[in-house]
């Protein structure tokens, strides 16, 4: 109960009732039936997983882990159908559609839903009403969701609340942490994290078991060669270097960071000494700046690569150092349609083939993305302020999210929201919606209007980024809405 006692000070004193309903709950589960696990695929999703799991295990209760994009199609039906649970926990897939399963099957004794996205208020003024579901969603306890709090973080509460789990198992702190930044919950300054993420990290820092310091973020720096990593960064174009891996070997050996003959397999950002990273630190902002002149300044180029670094402790033995580094690496394996490859490194991390897996799923699904935006912005047709990059016969749906994520970032300065759109099962699209910086909206209640006529999709999400599946001949009349609406 640690945390929980050392975050009561921040809107805590609902979710902590919520917290120990559920211990209740859990202790019920899993008797005489084994408890069927139905969590979503992202960073978030898996983190979750991964930490109930442990949870479940070390209370010696069966369980049935299932992965699923999302659960409102045949597929998942039939399943459930098939299997009629007796007991469920629900992670990160939503609220609403989990809830509406549990309250028409017969057969559900408990459930737990953790999920931090937009819910339907009419359907919870009372989240306690119906016995066999327990709900724990921090907007319901008016936390921000999109911004506090993840399902992981939630889990990890959960988790916690047991007596003695963060002692042997302080690595699921990280990973509470990590499924915050796989949903770009970092939106405190510097791209820190804030609200009850904020005091999970203060608490990991406690324990030793977490750093966080003001860095350059160079995603990968864990993992890949630093000419690697200077080649494939795409925050800003360096001159000669971006999309070039002679190009950043040779810059790292003017600025004396690699010397001729060096093999730059072996030299990474963690080898530096303190030194060499303020030498390369200037000598990219130099390169910078001569690219980037008139438009930023050395002041705000700095600013652009800077924000807060979440560092496992050295002497916590784990594959990934950095949680941002970790995050692409569980997505990645998500979006490869590999997520129990992920969640299996993660349970156990000293397990190399495993682990292995995990490295290898990520460079391929690198090497997708790569395939892809070669000249993807040449297919992105604009409707007013929506830009629309339809991907159906390109990229399966797992990957939508992904590339609207890409393309809000490169479409920032020309459009509002961007629509990605691949094909599903059962004949539907799956729709992926993100906001660029330009947008000042909210992306759900835009999306809710827009279904409200649309009886045959369903959708939901947060207020930057949302998804939706809808009848392939819908989609005029989903893209006319969402123009409309936009003006």
């Amino acid at each position: 109960m640690g945390l929980v006692r050392h975050c009561k000070m921040h809107k805590l004193e609902n979710i902590i009732n919520y917290m120990v309903r559920a211990v209740r709950v859990l202790e019920s589960m899993g008797k005489d039936d084994p408890i069927f696990v139905f969590s979503h695929i992202d960073t978030d999703g898996i983190t979750s997983a991964v930490i109930i799991a442990k949870l479940l295990i070390e209370m010696n209760k069966p369980f049935i882990l299932n992965f699923f994009p999302q659960i409102s199609n045949k597929s998942f039906e039939s399943y459930w159908q098939e299997v009629e649970p007796r007991y469920v926990i629900f992670l990160d897939l939503g609220t609403d559609t989990p809830l509406a399963y549990v309250k028409k099957t017969a057969s559900i004794s408990s459930s737990i839903i953790i999920d931090h996205h937009i819910v339907s208020s009419s359907d919870f003024s009372d989240p306690f009403s119906d016995p066999r579901s327990l709900v724990i969603n921090p907007r319901l306890c008016e936390i921000d969701g999109s911004t506090e709090i993840s399902s992981a973080g939630i889990a990890f509460l959960l988790a916690n609340t047991f007596y003695g789990f963060f002692d042997r198992n302080k690595a699921h702190l990280f990973y509470a942490i990590t499924g915050a930044l796989g949903d770009s919950q970092d939106v405190g300054p510097k791209r820190s994290l804030i609200g009850i993420n904020k005091f999970i990290v203060n608490y990991g820092e406690r324990y030793g078991v977490i750093n966080s310091y003001e860095d350059y973020i160079l995603i990968g720096m864990g993992f890949k060669p630093l000419y690697r990593l200077l080649a494939e960064m795409f925050i800003l174009d360096i001159p000669g270097i971006s999309g070039s891996y002679e190009g950043a070997v040779d810059f790292l050996i003017q600025a004396g960071v690699l010397r001729r003959g060096d093999d730059p397999e072996k030299v990474y950002w963690d080898k530096l000494t303190p030194e060499q990273r303020d030498v390369l630190r200037n000598k990219l902002l130099e390169a910078l700046v001569l690219k980037h002149c008139g438009k930023y300044s050395i002041r705000e180029i700095d600013e652009m690569l800077r924000g807060y670094v979440y560092e496992f402790s050295a002497g916590q033995n784990h594959f990934c150092r950095y949680a941002r580094d970790l995050s692409i690496l569980i997505n990645a394996c998500g979006k490869m349609r590999s997520p129990e490859v992920a969640f299996g490194a993660l349970l156990n991390p000293l397990n190399k083939d495993v682990v292995q897996q995990v490295f290898q799923l990520y460079e391929r699904y690198r090497a997708v993305l790569s395939t892809i935006f070669l000249n993807m912005e040449s297919q992105v047709e604009m409707h007013g302020s929506v830009a629309v990059y339809d991907g159906r016969d390109k990229i399966h749906e797992e990957l939508t999210s992904s590339v609207a994520s890409i393309l809000a970032h490169a479409l920032k300065s020309t459009a509002k929201i961007i629509i990605v759109l691949s094909r599903s099962v059962e004949n539907a699209l799956k729709v992926s919606i993100r906001g660029t910086n330009a947008f000042q909206g909210n992306l759900v209640e835009i999306l809710k209007k827009v279904l409200s006529n649309l009886p045959e999709a369903s959708g939901g999400g947060h207020e930057l980024a949302a998804g939706a599946y809808l009848p392939e001949e819908k989609l005029e009349s989903f893209l006319a809405a969402m123009e409309r609406l936009l003006e």
